[in-house]
């Protein structure tokens, strides 16, 4: 655990980090309410994937439309302005993420113990780094990746531990007399 909060104590050295505190309690907050999702869902046992994601869906459509109702103010236009790629990530968001991406989570988490599945979320953090830097044009740092990567190796450690944890020595019994 120690190695994995080197890295993100590195990650928070990055100034673009650090420049908005809100965005990194939001993102804290996504993180704690994400596991404890996977755990009801674990705890729920066999259910209809789509169903549950469809419901997620709707239900979350209602609220950001009112957020957006609330805090923004010409979407009209904006709609009317998106460029394809600004399509492109609505239809990521929309399709891909829940469908496909929360779809084969919980269908893992239901058909296999949680620490063998998960693993693959550290390809999560990977995959969207890259997407930010290739599809989107963001400038890639040292610290950035200096910080990810030790954090993943922390992670990584901990998981593997946790999945082969350590037999303790067995000795053999002393002769009585």
């Amino acid at each position: 655990m120690g190695i994995a909060f080197v890295g993100v104590f590195i990650l928070l050295a990055e100034p673009t980090a650090t420049a908005r505190p809100l965005h990194l309690a939001v993102i804290v907050m996504a993180v704690v309410t994400w596991g404890l999702g996977s755990t009801i869902v674990k705890m729920i046992g066999p259910l209809n994937i789509f169903a549950l994601n469809a419901c997620m869906a709707l239900f979350a459509s209602v609220q950001l439309l009112l957020v957006s109702m609330l805090l923004e103010t010409g979407q009209l236009t904006a709609l009317q302005a998106a460029s394809m790629a600004a399509w492109a990530g609505l239809l990521h968001m929309v399709l891909m993420a829940p469908v496909i991406g929360h779809g084969l989570w919980y269908y893992l988490i239901g058909k296999y113990d949680v620490t063998k599945v998960v693993l693959f979320t550290l390809l999560v953090p990977v995959a969207s780094v890259l997407a930010g830097v290739f599809m989107m044009g963001e400038v890639l740092t040292f610290k950035q990746v200096a910080g990810g990567l030790v954090t993943l190796i922390g992670v990584t450690i901990i998981q593997l531990r946790w999945q082969h944890p350590l037999k303790p020595t067995i000795f053999p019994a002393e002769p009585t007399a």
